[in-house]
């Protein structure tokens, strides 16, 4: 009976024993010193933004930002003077011509007859279609000695001419305008304009080297010389004109324009391709401004159109075999 108890004892140990092995060990962790133990690690304080200082003036007061006034607008602000003459003047520059007509023409006659009035009169009339009375104005104006009044008063004679269909009368107008100021390009210019329209071929290349002698270069000069050279049917001579005004921005780009509305008007019979080319390259170039006359000869006939015709039609180029280039 004794040795039966031992046996179960010593299965109950083995037993024990086993189940204690079978178990899975976890690793011991190291005793940390005593230092490490009382530590704590600080936490995070909260994030401080700086505030700029506020600009203060001299009393410490802080400085307030008013904010932008904007300019008032001249037509409210605008006084009208009580001169008569200024108050015509006015009237002349803002587009009123009759306006000032007749306020110059309510002055006494001591006033009227001044030289710088009669100028005033005879802008002011040819503004408003008056070109009899501009003439006369006019006249009287351009009787003084001073060069630029003189010279006004013959320009402005020469409008209300032109206005008239006198074309011979404004020319000798711009002759004398022209030889009382030599080096105006704008006179030059003009004189170039009426004798382009009455087709005076040597008179008009004589001035335009003349021009580009004093002023060399000069772009609106130019057009003036490719226009002479469409005159005497030189048509290379003027194509080789008009393409040295193109492609540079420095020329302004009225001219530029003009340029390539003369240059396409010169191929639209011989080679309305070549015409088509010339209107792509313009759109691209100064798309505000355009070759007028170039896309109306190039374009079909608009019934809607006041200034077109359908009826006995016939314009060079409208049915080529390049389409139109989109606008």
């Amino acid at each position: 009976m004794r040795d039966q108890w031992k046996i179960f004892l010593m299965l109950c140990g083995i037993t024990a024993a086993s189940a204690c092995g079978c178990q899975k060990q976890e690793p011991v962790r190291s005793p940390k010193p005593a230092d490490v133990v009382g530590h704590k690690d600080p936490e995070p304080g909260m994030m401080t933004v700086a505030v700029p200082a506020e600009p203060k003036t001299a009393d410490a007061t802080p400085v307030v930002e008013v904010a932008p006034v904007p300019p008032p607008d001249p037509i409210e602000t605008m006084t009208v003077p009580e001169d008569p003459v200024e108050k015509a003047k006015l009237y002349y520059e803002m587009g009123y011509g009759s306006s000032a007509v007749q306020l110059l023409g309510a002055l006494p006659t001591e006033t009227l007859e001044k030289t710088g009035v009669q100028l005033l009169l005879g802008q002011a009339a040819e503004l408003c279609g008056r070109n009899r009375e501009a003439v006369a104005a006019c006249t009287k104006a351009a009787a003084g000695s001073e060069a630029a009044p003189k010279t006004q008063a013959l320009l402005c004679q020469a409008r209300a001419y032109l206005g008239l269909k006198e074309h011979a009368k404004a020319l000798r107008s711009l002759e004398a305008a022209l030889a009382a100021s030599p080096d105006d390009l704008i006179v030059r210019r003009a004189t170039m304009d009426v004798l382009l329209g009455l087709k005076s071929h040597d008179a008009l290349l004589k001035l335009v080297q003349e021009t580009l002698a004093k002023a060399p270069g000069d772009p609106a000069t130019m057009l003036y010389l490719g226009a002479a050279h469409e005159l005497s049917k030189a048509r290379e001579k003027a194509q080789e004109t008009y393409e040295k005004l193109t492609g540079n921005d420095t020329i302004p780009a009225w001219v530029e324009a003009e340029a390539f509305d003369r240059m396409g008007m010169l191929w639209i019979k011989a080679d309305p391709k070549k015409s088509r080319e010339i209107l792509a390259r313009c759109r691209q170039r100064v798309p505000g401004a355009g070759c007028p006359r170039t896309e109306l000869s190039l374009s079909p006939p608009d019934p809607r159109h006041p200034e077109r015709r359908i009826r006995n039609v016939s314009r060079p180029g409208r049915y080529g075999e390049t389409p139109l280039p989109p606008p």
